[in-house]
């Protein structure tokens, strides 16, 4: 009877937690055009409040069907991060889920179903930049081309020295 009572107990304050917490994020994407390697970098800061004061619970972050932890900075402030190959412009998803719903979403994932799991919350995180569609010529070959030119430039002066 009293395992019974406890079981309840844990799945009433799971529904109350997934359907009374609000979120509030700021977020950063990285923002050179020029940037060499081929990954942007995505940080988005939240606050997460409930309304039955659970604070301090393991999160997950899903992002166009990754998983990833997601880290607490303090008592109801997290922070999460990823990074993804050079995309367009556009808003990205990121879907918070508990333990218990990052368990049943690796389920779906494992049984080979596309997972259906309702998040905690979701955050939109917005990226307005498209990398190197506004580059004509891209930030390796000016750098090659120049490297070159100094060689060569190096390589006369030293021929025109060894000549006299």
């Amino acid at each position: 009877m009293n395992s019974e009572l406890i079981l309840l107990f844990v799945l009433s304050s799971l529904v109350v937690l997934s359907s009374c917490c609000t979120v509030k994020s700021s977020s950063y994407t990285t923002n050179d055009e020029l940037v060499i390697a081929n990954q942007v970098g995505y940080i988005t800061v939240f606050t997460l409040n409930c309304k039955n004061q659970v604070n301090s619970i393991p999160l997950f972050g899903e992002v166009n069907g990754q998983i990833f932890p997601v880290f607490r900075v303090k008592d109801d402030q997290y922070q999460f991060s990823w990074t993804e190959d050079k995309q367009k412009s556009g808003n990205r998803e990121v879907r918070l889920f508990d333990e218990e719903q990052f368990a049943n979403y690796r389920k779906a994932q494992r049984a080979g179903e596309t997972p259906s799991v309702e998040p905690l919350a979701a955050i939109q995180v917005k990226f307005s930049r498209s990398y190197g569609s506004n580059l004509l010529i891209s930030s390796e070959f000016v750098v090659l081309s120049a490297s070159l030119f100094i060689a060569y430039i190096a390589f006369q002066n030293r021929m025109k020295l060894v000549s006299n």
